[in-house]
């Protein structure tokens, strides 16, 4: 390690002067020996990292220097017997976790950010902007001049250099644009949470950043007014007291801390995000695989897209890249605004910090810990069925919070029949349906703290279990075991991602979650008239007609904003034809010859009065 800056020399000094007799005793000690050996062993200074109690209960960050590895361990060792010492350990270093792609040569649009569409970008935006939230991005510091932030990010702190503003920071600001580029200014494109402000917290000392500066970081946004979420895309293999110390006070500020999981693709702990309590993110491709690089473990609590990101940067120089400062104009004393394409499990986290965001700005009086807890159960699950190491929970989406989901139902509880090893799961209703109500119930039971059995459905039948209680029963269960029952009230509505540019689609209970499953309209089967018409009560997002001889298609009193999508079902990537159902009776599709199927998407951004009828007919 070189000469430790002269700011740490600083933090030193002020040790000294802060600690009791007993401990300057011991700094001497440590000294003496290094000074008395008899063959001089050159050695780099360690830094030691250490946390202060305050009267304001947040940890105060400090640091001094050791003269040797081995000196420093003993250091901290020593502090942590110091009274008013939290926590104390040799500084290990932290790292950015996001890798450039490419840069864009033009502006880029929202239709080239593939990471809104898969979590419905248009449609949360009838929900919340993120407005009256502020983020906090401990990062590199952000470019507050790029013409898709202006307005959006607040003075912030330079932790690393404190006699320096925010550095326009080329890692950071694309981080911020992922949270909250403004939309519709007519410049490049949006963030996921366009509403909120972003308070930047620069803890690089160029290439560099520690467990100590990122602490610092933490404690110091977590006492600014108005953050609600701190994002952390960042992260190293060492866990840390100090560190540790830090993200605890945010939470206990009701902050929900946010951190990358790691771009080792391996199970490897990264920190602070395999923290209790931190949310964890891992990253996912544009089919929603889980990305090469994206860290495994039990730190993943969901994913989000986080492979080829567009978003917000400023340009670096050959000489600067290694630290990530983007370099300042002579005559405007601004950096160079661009837009690049971004790749690390730093560019999932913000996505995740953009919907905790989200969730509190509608939700004003969740508490940090139920904002985490809802994403997580609204998460859609892309791995082993529940939690798995891989992708956690699963992907984030932001609008089945925003809509409003049941709440759990009330008074579970288990009888068993211990002769016939079997239980009986029992429980009533929900205080909240939701906004769309209730598909079914899922019930399951887990023995001794295992796994959970297989979950059996109930359908929620109306109003079933409000009045009366709901019973389920499960065999083979063996006597003299702790037996715990989960049941989850699952909305009748959930979020799907469709092909092409599509935010927002309904599923009911014929279509499932995929196009694989549309509900298939046979229009030559014996029996049939010339039309098939479907009126439905839940409605179906995908319809599959097996004709080459064109189609048309109608809604009868289409709701405001509902919408008719015909593909090649062969080519689901460009429509062959789209309207608006409020505009137009009938959307007529050629006659080509090819293609022979065809696949009819309804959607919308609100629900349509139901039941709706939909009407397909070969084209005359």
């Amino acid at each position: 390690m070189t000469t430790a800056p002269r700011h740490l020399h600083r933090a030193a000094m002020v040790v000294a002067a802060c600690l009791p007799a007993a401990m300057l005793g011991a700094l001497g000690t440590s000294a003496a020996y290094a000074d008395e050996a008899t063959t001089p062993v050159p050695t780099a200074p360690v830094t030691v990292t250490y946390a202060v109690g305050t009267d304001t209960g947040a940890p105060e960050v400090r640091t001094t220097v050791a003269s040797s590895q081995q000196d420093a361990a003993a250091l901290a060792r020593t502090l942590r017997s110091v009274p008013g010492v939290q926590a104390a350990n040799v500084t290990v270093p932290m790292h950015r976790l996001g890798t450039v792609v490419s840069t864009a040569a033009i502006d880029p649009s929202v239709a080239s950010q593939w990471g809104l569409r898969a979590l419905s970008f248009s449609s949360t935006q009838a929900w919340s902007r993120g407005a009256k939230v502020v983020v906090a991005v401990v990062d590199d510091g952000v470019d507050r001049a790029h013409p898709d932030l202006a307005g959006a990010v607040l003075a912030g702190k330079n932790i690393a250099n404190p006699a320096r503003a925010v550095d326009p920071g080329s890692h950071g600001t694309h981080v911020a644009g992922i949270i909250a580029a403004r939309a519709n200014n007519g410049v490049g494109g949006s963030g996921l949470a366009p509403g909120v402000r972003i308070l930047p917290v620069d803890v690089f000392n160029g290439e560099s950043a520690t467990d100590a500066t990122v602490a610092s970081g933490i404690v110091w946004a977590a006492k600014q007014p108005g953050v609600r979420v701190i994002n952390l895309s960042l992260g190293g293999p060492d866990a840390t007291d100090v560190l540790k110390r830090a993200v605890d006070y945010a939470r206990s500020r009701n902050i929900v801390v946010v951190a990358a999981a790691g771009n080792d693709g391996a199970r490897v702990p990264s920190y602070p995000a395999s923290y209790p309590g931190v949310v964890g993110v891992g990253a996912v491709d544009r089919d929603l695989s889980l990305a090469s690089f994206s860290s495994i473990g039990s730190q993943v609590d969901l994913v989000a897209p986080g492979v080829d990101i567009l978003s917000t940067s400023c340009a670096l120089t050959y000489e600067t890249e290694a630290t990530d400062v983007c370099p300042l104009n002579a005559t405007t004393h601004q950096p160079r605004h661009i837009y690049v394409r971004m790749s690390g499990t730093s560019m999932a986290t913000p996505f995740v910090s953009a919907s905790a965001a989200l969730v509190a700005s509608r939700f004003p009086s969740w508490t940090a810990a139920r904002i985490a807890t809802e994403m997580q159960a609204t998460a859609r699950d892309l791995g082993t069925k529940g939690r798995d190491d891989l992708y956690g929970y699963g992907m984030v989406q932001p609008l089945t919070v925003l809509r409003g989901v049941p709440t759990a139902p009330q008074g579970t509880s288990i009888t068993s029949d211990s002769a016939n090893s079997a239980i009986s799961v029992r429980w009533r209703g929900v205080a909240r349906t939701g906004s769309y109500g209730i598909d079914y119930w899922s019930v399951a039971y887990r023995s001794d703290g295992g796994a959970w059995s297989v979950a059996k459905k109930l359908s929620y039948a109306g109003h079933a279990c409000v009045t009366t209680v709901c019973s389920l029963p499960f065999t083979n269960v063996r006597p003299g075991h702790v037996i715990q029952a989960r049941v989850v009230a699952v909305e009748r509505i959930s979020h799907i991602v469709g092909p092409g540019s599509t935010a927002s689609r309904w599923h009911g209970v014929d279509a499932a979650n995929t196009v694989d499953s549309a509900h298939l309209l046979d229009l030559e089967a014996p029996g049939n008239s010339a039309a098939d018409v479907i009126a439905t009560g839940s409605d179906v997002d995908w319809y599959r007609v097996n004709d080459s001889d064109g189609l048309d298609v109608s809604i009868d009193d289409p709701a405001p904003g509902q919408t008719i999508t015909v593909f090649d079902a062969s080519d689901t990537s460009t429509p062959l034809a789209t309207a608006d159902a409020a505009s137009v009776y009938q959307l007529i599709i050629p006659a080509t010859g090819v293609p022979t199927s065809y696949l009819i998407a309804i959607s919308g951004s609100a629900a349509p009065t139901l039941p709706y009828r939909v009407t397909v007919a070969p084209h005359s």
